[in-house]
């Protein structure tokens, strides 16, 4: 028990498999079977987690929310002359002030033939995120890139802005809705800064 509760505690520190061996004087054989013990714990914790979060619900006042994607693994595979790049790609919404909102979900492979670029993301599996995070109470402002998809009514987004990625266009002020009882508005920065931080916690490691 000792040891996997040490192997448990080097792996959310981050620490390698070959290092935790070394401190320990185990075979990594041995270590490996509990952090991959312990990232399923880890997973499951986080997936229980997630599936309590409930976004906005703040009347009459709104709440900033971010949504974005990003590619964490590719491939390349060449069938019957022609070479195709496969995308493991996350979707994710936070709330920004709350740093316990965080709902990322992958949504599957995607391929693209001969160059290397992500595939836009569909509307419909925007949409049905949308519709599992959000309701007409949760009085959200939108923020993300100008993904296609984006563009979209969905239940609690009153109003959505995003910013031109392509453009080099990261943060853009602009009033947004506040208090919708009073007609108050609030200056804010339509951007995924927050979103694009996270993505690369996550990538630094994978």
């Amino acid at each position: 028990v000792e040891e996997a509760v040490y192997c448990w505690w080097m792996f959310v520190h981050g620490a390698s498999v070959t290092l935790t061996a070394l401190h320990m004087g185990r075979r990594e054989e041995l270590v490996r079977r509990h952090f991959h013990m312990a990232a399923a714990i880890c997973a499951h914790d986080a997936i229980y987690r997630q599936a309590r979060i409930v976004f906005g619900h703040r009347f009459p006042c709104t709440t900033l929310l971010e949504y974005d994607e990003t590619r964490i693994r590719k491939f390349k595979v060449s069938l019957e002359g022609t070479l195709w790049h496969y995308h493991l790609s996350l979707l994710g919404v936070v709330e920004r002030g709350d740093p316990s909102k965080i709902w990322l979900i992958s949504y599957g492979f995607t391929r693209s033939a001969e160059i290397g670029r992500v595939p836009p993301l569909k509307k419909y599996i925007w949409r049905m995120v949308a519709n599992t995070l959000f309701d007409e109470d949760t009085m959200a402002i939108g923020m993300s890139d100008k993904a296609r998809a984006y563009n979209q009514d969905v239940p609690g987004l009153l109003e959505r802005y995003s910013v031109d990625h392509s453009a080099k266009e990261w943060t853009r002020p602009e009033s947004v809705a506040y208090n919708v009882e009073l007609g108050e508005p609030r200056w804010t920065l339509s951007s995924t800064n927050y979103l694009d931080r996270l993505w690369r916690t996550i990538k630094a490691h994978l």
